[in-house]
Formats: structure tokens, sequence, C-alpha cells
């Protein structure tokens, strides 16, 4: 005698827990922790298949004002048009991951070098300074972008704070702006 078990639901299920648990819920964007694990695959594919792989930190300018002046539901929906920005932004190998709040990562996965981070990194920040159309208002988000470019696997958290230093030098020249502190 011969039985069958079908485990259809339970593939779902256990497919779901995982979506959910790599993803923001808000966005659809991968969240912390599936950046960190998609980081380390890609990082080490990278120098097997000669890519040069860059890291661009993203943060929106000001975002607090948003939330203040329009309220958390605006800040949300805000938040649900960058990264729907940001993503067609990118190549679909690309991987766009909300950190948290305001902040953003991606992971340029194949670049011409720093140029062409830098260069995916000003399409990105322009792609974000669109007017949103909330509820209450128009609010025309701006972005400051750091950008480092990926050595080595042993140096992958290097290259994460790098991006986030430069993020921040981003902010103090200016805002809505890309920097870098890679050697140009």
């Amino acid at each position: 005698m011969t039985s069958f078990v079908d485990v259809t639901e339970h593939t779902r299920a256990t497919e779901l827990a995982l979506h959910r648990a790599l993803h923001d819920p808000l966005t659809g964007a991968v969240n912390r922790a599936g950046l960190g694990e998609i980081l380390l695959r890609v990082a080490a594919r990278a120098p097997r298949v000669g890519a040069t792989m860059a890291v661009a930190f993203c943060d929106l300018d000001d975002f607090k004002d948003v939330n203040d002046r329009y309220g958390h539901a605006a800040g949300d929906e805000v938040l649900r048009a960058v990264t729907e920005r940001v993503t067609h932004a990118t190549r679909a190998e690309d991987v766009v991951a909300r950190l948290g709040g305001d902040e953003f990562a991606v992971v340029l996965v194949s670049v011409d070098g720093l140029a062409g981070a830098l260069r995916a990194a000003e399409k990105i920040r322009e792609a974000v300074r669109a007017p949103v159309v909330v509820s209450t208002g128009t609010v025309t988000p701006t972005m400051s972008v750091g950008v480092a470019l990926f050595t080595g696997v042993d140096a992958l958290d290097d290259t994460m704070q790098r991006a986030d230093e430069a993020m921040y030098l981003a902010k103090q020249g200016g805002r809505d702006r890309v920097a870098t502190l890679d050697p140009v």
C-alpha cells in the first residue's frame, strides 16, 4: 500500500514565514536581516565571477519633518513611494533594503568601478526627488547617499562602514547629494 502526504500548505507556510523574516512589512523591501544574508552570498560570488560590487547607504533628508508636518501615515506613504522609486532606479540584480526608519541600503551587484557605482547612486538620488502626493499635501523627498566599493569578503564590514560614513559626509555637505570616501 502506498500513501502520499501533500506538503503544499506546509511549504507555502514555510516560504511565507521566511519572506516575513527577511522583508520589511511596510515597503516589501529586504530588511536588515535579509540584507546580511544577501551581502554574504553576493560578496562570496563577486570575486569568482570578476564582478565589482558596491554598497550605497541612503538616508532621506529631514524625514522627521515629514512625519511632524504631515503625520505618520503620510510618512509611510512617502517611504513606500521612495522604496518603489529606488527599486525602479536599480537593476534587477541589485538589492534594495530598508534598514529601518528612513535608512536604506542598495547592493550594487556588478558595477563598472567607482565611477559606475557613483552613477548608479546618482540615478537613485534623482529618482527619489519627484513629488509624492500624500493625503495631507505634497512631499518632495531628497536623499543623501554614501557609496563604497567592496574590496573583498574579509572587508565586508569595512565596506558597509565606509558607505555609512560617506552618507554622513553627503549630509554634512548640504544633503541631497552622493559622496564617497573611496579614492576617485
